[in-house]
């Protein structure tokens, strides 16, 4: 080693070459090529060692480079991987040639599968070109479990099979391939279980493929007829699903959500019906949150003080109210139906509606309740009316109808004192405009 260096000389880089391929004592220090990786660098001081041309080393590595490249290139320039479509209806035809993969895909179809996401993983990884077949032949099949696993029935088998369906579409939204979309797009038209059917419009939501909005329309609203209307359409969850996508990609006020919202908002019921209204903008279609308040209004003055027949109708008409644009109410078609709703729950409905009521009538700007005003002081009157009650319609009698408060409220009430505060101010501004 010591000859060598001394060969090569005190030069900062010691791979100096001459020209005729073995190092020179003495070389400048320019022509050590002090910028050349040091890989290279090593090739070359190999090379003197060896006694032969540095440069016929650089020039095999340099064809082998090339070659990696043309092949990717060939690649990029053939395309992405597709499904092999002739054979992902018959998985046990599928010839895998490692063994490994081989072990890990028939543990698919085992009843129990065996850690199925970590399988699917794997699978999604390591098998290549191969795992766009694996996937999506895994994912169609409605067999029997085949394997070494124990023998079930078909009640047992479909919890299982959905298990490992669920895993195979999270790593196909994972992937980001879009040479699943078609095969989503037929499934989900075929699907009928609510949570492989919610995880297929999902994935396709994430692949971005044309025609993902007609699709959440056909799970949105279940008044079509076959075959436009899909087989999950007959599952909330899948509809809420189906209408939180197109709220997201087309928005509120969009035609395509004519018929999911009017179905949401005025005909479903439970969950469903709260998730829609909550899933509006304010402002928004406020012709279905007024028809959604007058159904949620009848529905609840039937009901009485008794238990609703949706336990979660209270909880909607809430919500409903929330909704509404007191302000721009009086200027609607509907304006004065609704109205006339809310007064009616506030005269003679159950706690909830009538205080709600109450609340909503109060915040409106410029409404009086005229003759009315003496039903509501009535009820307020009343020895048997809830407390909660009670301080909601003088509440609403102090805002909209002060001079009708001393009939309801006994006197020296604070409410009655509230009500008097009141007059005073609207006398006192009524004078100082004359004056």
């Amino acid at each position: 080693m010591r000859q060598v260096v001394d060969t090569i000389g005190p030069c900062a880089d010691p791979l100096v070459i001459g020209g005729t391929g073995r190092a020179e004592r003495g070389a400048p220090c320019e022509d050590a090529l002090p910028g050349a990786p040091l890989s290279v660098r090593k090739a070359k001081h190999r090379a003197v060692r060896a006694g032969r041309p540095w440069f016929l080393g650089a020039i095999r590595q340099t064809a082998v480079m090339a070659r990696w490249l043309l092949l990717c290139l060939a690649t990029a320039l053939c395309g992405a991987a597709d499904i092999g479509w002739d054979v992902i209806d018959n998985p046990q035809a599928i010839r895998i040639r490692d063994a490994t993969l081989r072990t890990r895909w028939e543990r698919l179809f085992e009843a129990p599968p065996i850690w199925s996401a970590r399988q699917v993983a794997y699978l999604g990884r390591r098998a290549g070109d191969q795992a766009f077949t694996l996937l999506a032949s895994r994912l169609v099949y409605r067999g029997e479990p085949w394997g070494r696993g124990r023998s079930v029935n078909a009640r047992q088998w479909q919890p299982m099979n959905r298990e490992v369906k669920l895993a195979v579409l999270r790593e196909m939204r994972c992937s980001g391939e879009a040479v699943y979309a078609p095969l989503l797009a037929g499934l989900l038209q075929t699907e009928a279980d609510p949570k492989v059917a919610t995880d297929l419009l999902i994935s396709l939501w994430m692949l971005r493929p044309v025609g993902i909005e007609e699709l959440a329309q056909r799970l949105a609203d279940p008044r079509l007829v076959a075959p436009t209307r899909l087989p999950a359409a007959d599952h909330p969850t899948v509809r809420s699903t189906a209408l939180d996508l197109l709220l997201g990609l087309r928005g509120a006020d969009d035609q395509m959500l004519q018929g999911p919202l009017d179905w949401a908002c005025t005909r479903a019921s439970g969950g469903e019906r709260i998730h829609a209204l909550n899933s509006i903008p304010d402002g928004a279609r406020p012709e279905l949150v007024t028809m959604a308040v007058l159904r949620l209004a009848d529905e609840l003055r039937l009901a009485g003080d008794a238990r609703p027949a949706d336990p979660t109708a209270l909880e909607a008409w809430v919500l409903a109210l929330d909704r509404l644009n007191l302000e721009k109410l009086p200027e609607q078609r509907s304006g004065p139906a609704v109205m006339a709703a809310l007064l009616a729950a506030a005269i003679d409905g159950s706690r909830g509606l009538a205080v709600s009521a109450a609340a909503a009538l109060a915040s409106t700007p410029g409404w009086a309740p005229g003759a009315d005003g003496e039903k509501l002081a009535r009820r307020a009157a009343d020895p048997g009316c809830d407390p909660m009650i009670r301080h909601a319609v003088l509440g609403l009698l102090t805002r909209t109808a002060p001079q009708t408060v001393p009939t309801a409220a006994p006197p020296g009430d604070a409410w009655a004192r509230l009500a008097a505060h009141r007059e005073r101010l609207a006398k006192w501004e009524w004078e100082r405009f004359i004056r």
